[in-house]
C-alpha cells in the first residue's frame, strides 16, 4: 500500500490538534479520517469502562498490541465479534489510545469485506492512534488548567502573574497572567519556571519585595518577587515585570546626577508615582510633592490642552514632542519629553531644549532596549519600506538586518493582505492587536507568530508605522511534531526494506544449502546399500550417522524456508478434500510411531465416527501433525502421545494432541508460538535442538487454513495442543 493515507491521516491529525476544536468533536474527526482515508464502513472511539469492548480492551491489555479479525464468524473469540458478525461485517481491528502507559480508549474499526486490514494500515493507525492520545491528554490538561486559572483569578484578580506553590515545588495554582506570561500548566514545577527550586524560593518569604532573573521565551528579564506563607503547606508567590525599569536603571542614575533633564514615572492614567531625585533641582518640586499629581498638572496651562491631546491620541508605546513644564516659582522651561510604554504605566523623559546632547544619549539607550527585545520590532515609513527592524530578526527569520533594511514589509508575509489591512486600521486611528499572522523565513518556511501595528509621526511630522510580532511556540512545536513524524516514517520504512532483503537472503542461502545436502543423503544411501563395495558393520555405522544428520539438517533447512515463506506471505496452500482416518498410515505418522517406541512410548490415532472429510492441504496437515507429535516424543519419556480428532461444530473439526511428557509452565506457555523460542526452563537440553521454529510455522500453517491452536498444560502431567481446522474454507467475496 501507498504511503499516502498513511501521511494523509497524520497531517489530518496535526490539523485537529493545533485547531480549536473540543475533545468531542476532535473524537468524531479523528473516526471521520480513519475512515474516509481507508474506506472503512464504521469507525467509533469507545472508553476503557465501556461494557460492549471489556473483552477486546483486556486483551488489547495483555498483548499491547492491536487486535486483528479478518474473517468474523460465529465462532470469532470474543461475543461482540459474533455479534459484528451477525449485524453483516467482516473484518474487525482495534487499536488502543493510551496515556502515560495505560489504555484510555480503544479506536474499533469494522468493514463489510473480509481481510480489510493489513498489517501496513493497522500499524499506522496505531501510530496515529498514539499520537492522537498525546493530543487528547494536552488539550484536556489545557482546559484543566484554564478551569483552574478562572478559579483562581476569582481570587486573586490581578495583572501580575500570582501562584500557589507546594512544599514539593509544584505549582498548584496559577492564575491567567502567570499561565499567560509563563506558558505554564497547572501543576508545572517552580524549578521549571522561575529556575529555583522550594528551597531557594523560601528565602524570599517575609523579605519583602526582591529582585529575580526569570527566563522567558529564550530571554532573562527581572521581575519583582513577594513570597508569603499560605497554610503549613503552601506558599503563596507574586511577580511583577521590571525588565524596562531595570534596562532604564543606568540611563536613571546617570539622569540623576543631570542639570538638564529628568525621569517622571506614572502609573496608566498618567497619576506620577515616582520621579529622580533631581526633580527638586530642575523644577522645584521635592519627589514626595508630585506623588499622586497628574503629569498634564505640570505643564504651563496654556500648553496643557495641546500636551493632553499629544498623549491620549497616539500609541503610548513611543511618543516625543516639545512642551513648558512649569517650575515651582511659575517660570516656564521649555522642554523636550519622550514617553516609554512600561507593564503598570510609562516613564517621562523631560530634557532642557538647552541641552539637546542629553537627547541622542537616551535615543541610543532606547534603541538599544528594541535591538535586544525577544519580540520582532520592525519599522516602516509611509509607503510601506522597512526602516528599521531589531535584532529578533535574525533568531526569528534568519535574515540578516541589512537584508531587510530599504525592502517591502509585505515580502516576510505569507498572506501580504494582513499588513495591508492592519496599516489601513493603523491609518484610521485605530490599534490592531494580536493578529494571527504566517512570516516567511529566509528558506520559505512558515513562523507563525501574532502582531500588533502602531502609526507614529517623526520630530519632522513623518508617518511611519511599527509592528511588533511575537512568535507563537505552540504551533512551532506541533510542526517539530510533523517533522518527527514524517522522519520516523521514513525509518519504519527503511527498516521495512532491510527486514525484506533479510527475508529474501535466508530465502535464497537456504536454497543454496538444499542442492549439496541432496547429493550428500543420495551418496550416503549408494554407500550404505553396498553399490560402491560391501561395509563392514562399523563403516555401515558411520554413513547412517551421515545420512542422519543430513536428513536433520535438512529439516532444519526446511524450517527456515518456510518461516521465510510464511513471513513473506508467499506460502500458497493446495486445497483438496481430506479424510482424516487415512492419516493414520501415513509414512510420516508411521515413522513417529517407531520413534515413539524406540523410547517404549506408544502413540494412538483415534478418529471419531462423525468426522467428515475436510477441505484442505494435505502436505501442510502432515507438516502440522509432524511438528506437534515429534514435540511431544521429545518432551515425553513414559506413558504415550494419543492424537483424537472430533467434530467441535457444524463447521469445524478439533485435533487434540496430548502426551503424558513434563509438561510446560506458565511463562513458556505465553512464548512458546513465537519464532526461534525453544522450552528449555527446567529441562535438560536435547542434543540436537531445533530451531525454534517448528511451533511458529505450525500456528501460522494453520492460521492460513481459518483454524486457529492452544495449548493446555501442567508441569509434571503433560501437554495437550488443540488445533481446530473448519470443514470448509469461506468463500472471498468477489470484488463490486
Amino acid at each position: 500500500m501507498s504511503d499516502l493515507p498513511h501521511n494523509k491521516l497524520f497531517f489530518n491529525l496535526l490539523s485537529l490538534a493545533s485547531g480549536p476544536a473540543a475533545k468531542d468533536n476532535m473524537i468524531n474527526d479523528f473516526s471521520a479520517s480513519i475512515s474516509q482515508i481507508y474506506g472503512v464502513d464504521k469507525v467509533e472511539i469507545k472508553e476503557a469502562d465501556d461494557e460492549s469492548a471489556l473483552e477486546i480492551i483486556r486483551h488489547i491489555s495483555g498483548t499491547r498490541k492491536p487486535y486483528v479479525d479478518n474473517n468474523l464468524s460465529e465462532y470469532s473469540l470474543f461475543s461482540s465479534l459474533i455479534s459484528y458478525n451477525d449485524k453483516g461485517y467482516r473484518s474487525y481491528a482495534a487499536v488502543p489510545i493510551m496515556n502515560d502507559g495505560k489504555i484510555i480508549s480503544i479506536v474499533e474499526m469494522l468493514s463489510k469485506t473480509e481481510n480489510k486490514f493489513t498489517e501496513e494500515a493497522t500499524e499506522a493507525i496505531a501510530n496515529a492512534a498514539t499520537l492522537f492520545g498525546l493530543v487528547i491528554s494536552y488539550k484536556s490538561e489545557r482546559q484543566r488548567s484554564a478551569k483552574l486559572a478562572e478559579y483562581f483569578d476569582a481570587v486573586f484578580n490581578d495583572n501580575n502573574p500570582q501562584m500557589l506553590v507546594t512544599f514539593s515545588g509544584v505549582i498548584a495554582k496559577a492564575n491567567k497572567a502567570a499561565m499567560n506570561e509563563f506558558h505554564m500548566f497547572q501543576n508545572a514545577k517552580i524549578d521549571e519556571i522561575l529556575g529555583i527550586n522550594y528551597e531557594q524560593l523560601a528565602q524570599y518569604v517575609g523579605r519583602g519585595q526582591s529582585t529575580i532573573p526569570i527566563r522567558v521565551d529564550g530571554s532573562t528579564l527581572t521581575y519583582a518577587i513577594i513570597a508569603e506563607k499560605a497554610g503549613n503547606s503552601l506558599t503563596y508567590l507574586s511577580l511583577k515585570n521590571n525588565t524596562e525599569i531595570s534596562l532604564l536603571k543606568a540611563a536613571k542614575e546617570s539622569i540623576e546626577k543631570s542639570d538638564y533633564a529628568v525621569i517622571v514615572f506614572t502609573d496608566l492614567n498618567y497619576n506620577i508615582s515616582a520621579a529622580t531625585s533631581n526633580c527638586e533641582t530642575m523644577l522645584g518640586y521635592r519627589e514626595d510633592m508630585l506623588i499622586g499629581k497628574n503629569i498634564a498638572d505640570l505643564v504651563q496651562e496654556k500648553k496643557r490642552k495641546e500636551f493632553e491631546m499629544v498623549l491620549f491620541s497616539k500609541s503610548t508605546q513611543q511618543i516625543k514632542g516639545r512642551t513648558e513644564l512649569t517650575s515651582l516659582t511659575g517660570y516656564p522651561i521649555n522642554m523636550r519629553f519622550y514617553v516609554s510604554g512600561m507593564p503598570q504605566g510609562f516613564a517621562l523623559l523631560f530634557v532642557n531644549s538647552d541641552a539637546e546632547k542629553y537627547v541622542e544619549g537616551l535615543k541610543d539607550s532606547l534603541q538599544d532596549f528594541l535591538n535586544n527585545a525577544s519580540e520582532l520590532v520592525i519599522k516602516t515609513d509611509e509607503a510601506g519600506r522597512i526602516t528599521y527592524c531589531n535584532m529578533a530578526a535574525e533568531s526569528m527569520l534568519r535574515f540578516s538586518i541589512s537584508d531587510l533594511i530599504g525592502k517591502e514589509i509585505k515580502l516576510i508575509y505569507k498572506d501580504p493582505s494582513i499588513i495591508d489591512r492592519d496599516i489601513g486600521y493603523a491609518r484610521s486611528s485605530s490599534k490592531p492587536d494580536n493578529t494571527y499572522v504566517d512570516l516567511l523565513k529566509k528558506d520559505g518556511t512558515i513562523v507563525p507568530g501574532t502582531q500588533s501595528t502602531r502609526l507614529f509621526r517623526d520630530s519632522d511630522g513623518n508617518i511611519e508605522f511599527v509592528i511588533v510580532i511575537k512568535e507563537l511556540l505552540t504551533k512551532r512545536i506541533m510542526e517539530m511534531y510533523e517533522q518527527d513524524l514524517l522522519k520516523n516514517a521514513k525509518e519504519m520504512k527503511d527498516m521495512k526494506n532491510m527486514s525484506d532483503l533479510k527475508s529474501q537472503f535466508i530465502y535464497n542461502i537456504s536454497h543454496e544449502l538444499k542442492t549439496p545436502l541432496t547429493n550428500i543423503n543420495g551418496f550416503s544411501k549408494l554407500l550404505y546399500s553396498g553399490d560402491f563395495g560391501e561395509l563392514n558393520e562399523d563403516q555401515k555405522q558411520y554413513i547412517k550417522t551421515i545420512a542422519d544428520e543430513a536428513n536433520r539438517l535438512m529439516l532444519i533447512i526446511q524450517q527456515v524456508l518456510d518461516a521465510s515463506k510464511l513471513e513473506a506471505s508467499k506460502v500458497k496452500l493446495d486445497m483438496k478434500e481430506v479424510d482424516m482416518n487415512m492419516f493414520k498410515d501415513n509414512p510420516s505418522i508411521v515413522s513417529l510411531r517407531e520413534a515413539a517406541a524406540e523410547k517404549g512410548l506408544t502413540l494412538d490415532w483415534k478418529v471419531d465416527y462423525n468426522v467428515p472429510a475436510i477441505t484442505a492441504d494435505p502436505n501442510r496437515l502432515i507438516q502440522i501433525f509432524v511438528n506437534l507429535i515429534g514435540n511431544s516424543i521429545k518432551f515425553t519419556s513414559k506413558g504415550g502421545i494419543t492424537v483424537h480428532i472430533f467434530k467441535a461444530s457444524n463447521r469445524k473439526i478439533q485435533c487434540d494432541v496430548k502426551d503424558t511428557g513434563i509438561g510446560i509452565n506458565e511463562e513458556d506457555r505465553r512464548k512458546l508460538f513465537k519464532k526461534f523460542y525453544q522450552v528449555q526452563k527446567g529441562l535438560v537440553k536435547q542434543d540436537g535442538a531445533g530451531t525454534g521454529l517448528g511451533l511458529s510455522i505450525t500456528k501460522e500453517l494453520i492460521r492460513l487454513h481459518g483454524g486457529d491452536i492452544s495449548i493446555k498444560s501442567e508441569v509434571g502431567k503433560g501437554s495437550t495442543f488443540s488445533v481446530t481446522l473448519p470443514i470448509k474454507p469461506r468463500r472471498k467475496k468477489r470484488q463490486q
